[in-house]
Protein backbone atom coordinates (compact mmCIF):
# COMPACT_ATOMS: atom_id res chain seq x y z
CA UNK A 1 0.00 0.00 0.00
CA UNK A 2 1.40 3.38 -0.99
CA UNK A 3 1.48 6.03 1.72
CA UNK A 4 0.39 9.57 0.90
CA UNK A 5 2.82 12.10 2.33
CA UNK A 6 0.10 14.71 2.90
CA UNK A 7 -1.86 12.31 5.13
CA UNK A 8 0.99 11.23 7.38
CA UNK A 9 0.94 12.38 11.00
CA UNK A 10 4.27 12.44 12.84
CA UNK A 11 4.28 10.62 16.18
CA UNK A 12 6.38 10.79 19.31
CA UNK A 13 6.87 7.89 21.68
CA UNK A 14 8.05 8.45 25.25
CA UNK A 15 9.57 5.49 27.08
CA UNK A 16 7.69 4.99 30.34
CA UNK A 17 10.76 4.23 32.48
CA UNK A 18 13.63 6.22 30.95
CA UNK A 19 11.79 9.17 29.40
CA UNK A 20 13.61 8.60 26.10
CA UNK A 21 11.75 10.16 23.17
CA UNK A 22 11.54 8.70 19.67
CA UNK A 23 10.19 10.55 16.66
CA UNK A 24 8.79 9.04 13.48
CA UNK A 25 7.27 10.84 10.47
CA UNK A 26 4.30 8.45 10.77
CA UNK A 27 3.44 5.16 12.51
CA UNK A 28 4.14 3.51 9.15
CA UNK A 29 7.86 4.36 9.53
CA UNK A 30 8.27 3.12 13.11
CA UNK A 31 10.45 -0.02 12.92
CA UNK A 32 9.94 -2.41 15.80
CA UNK A 33 6.47 -1.07 16.57
CA UNK A 34 3.07 -1.97 15.17
CA UNK A 35 1.01 0.78 13.56
CA UNK A 36 -2.18 -0.49 15.17
CA UNK A 37 -0.52 -0.52 18.61
CA UNK A 38 0.64 3.07 18.23
CA UNK A 39 -2.76 4.22 17.04
CA UNK A 40 -4.51 2.45 19.94
CA UNK A 41 -2.18 4.16 22.43
CA UNK A 42 -2.80 7.57 20.85
CA UNK A 43 -6.57 7.14 20.80
CA UNK A 44 -6.68 5.97 24.42
CA UNK A 45 -7.82 2.42 23.75
CA UNK A 46 -4.45 1.27 25.15
CA UNK A 47 -2.23 2.91 27.78
CA UNK A 48 1.00 2.20 25.91
CA UNK A 49 2.64 0.17 23.17
CA UNK A 50 5.90 -1.72 23.73
CA UNK A 51 6.81 0.36 26.80
CA UNK A 52 6.16 3.73 25.17
CA UNK A 53 3.30 6.18 25.54
CA UNK A 54 2.39 7.75 22.19
CA UNK A 55 1.06 11.06 20.91
CA UNK A 56 0.99 13.07 17.72
CA UNK A 57 3.84 15.57 17.31
CA UNK A 58 3.03 19.28 17.51
CA UNK A 59 3.92 21.65 14.68
CA UNK A 60 6.89 22.95 16.69
CA UNK A 61 8.19 19.42 17.29
CA UNK A 62 7.82 18.53 13.60
CA UNK A 63 9.94 21.57 12.67
CA UNK A 64 12.48 20.80 15.39
CA UNK A 65 12.98 17.19 14.30
CA UNK A 66 13.05 18.15 10.61
CA UNK A 67 16.19 20.22 11.25
CA UNK A 68 18.14 17.18 12.48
Amino acid sequence: MKQRVDRQKPVIGIHKQTGEQVYFPSPYYAPGFKRAGIKKAISGRAKSHRGFTWRYATKFEREQFAQH
